[in-house]
């Protein structure tokens, strides 16, 4: 289940993406995501076309290297010496050559409303909010909507949104704090030579 939420939160977030412009201002930030299975967070660097999140579950530490600039992500597993590397679009997001065509992940199925909502300050940031829905064209009653809300920087700073389909209602809510501004470290967005690369078919 907790794989499934997660799931659903990368597309949510893929979604918010793909409705503007991803910030190339520098800066690091707390990601924390809340699901039905609870919460966990994120160390996010962000600079011009790349980023990096650190995250850990059961135990393991990865990091994600995304680097728009290449149209790469790396998947980095510090404690197993490895990384695999991912082809995605000019948002970021990978490219998955194995999936079907039915795949309920392809952005390009759904429609995508989107409005303007107001001001409000988040997490003692200054924001703009949005509403966004998506509709599966090809299962109408597939739905995914919520808001989310951009610092002048156009950094999001909140999302919160649930997922509709035939089986399951999941809500996402992820939430960025201890945002600071500032030169991020350029080795940060590099992979370290002492990593051997995993290939999987398909990536």
């Amino acid at each position: 289940m907790r794989a499934t939420l997660l799931a659903v939160c990368a597309l949510l977030f893929s979604a918010v993406s793909h409705s503007y412009s991803i910030p190339d201002i520098e800066y690091s930030a707390n990601w924390t995501i809340q699901t039905s299975q609870g919460a966990f967070t994120n160390k996010v660097y962000n600079a011009a076309k790349k980023e990096r999140r650190e995250m850990e579950q059961g135990g393991q530490k990865m990091v994600m290297i995304s680097r728009r600039d290449k149209q790469l992500v790396w998947m980095l597993m510090p404690q197993q010496g490895m990384y695999m590397e991912m082809r995605t679009d000019e948002k970021g997001v990978p490219q998955m050559p194995m999936a079907k065509q039915d795949d309920p992940a392809d952005l390009d199925r759904y429609e995508w409303q989107q409005t303007k909502v107001g001001s409000e300050t988040v997490n003692g940031v200054a924001t703009t909010k949005y509403k966004v829905k998506m509709i599966d064209k090809k299962k109408p009653g597939n739905t995914m909507d919520g808001h989310y809300w951009l610092s002048k920087d156009g950094i999001m700073i909140r999302l919160d949104a649930t997922s509709v389909d035939d089986k399951n209602k999941n809500h996402v809510r992820i939430d960025v704090t201890d945002l600071k501004l500032g030169k991020q470290d350029p080795a940060l967005f590099e992979v370290p030579a002492n990593l051997q690369k995993f290939s999987m078919p398909g990536f």
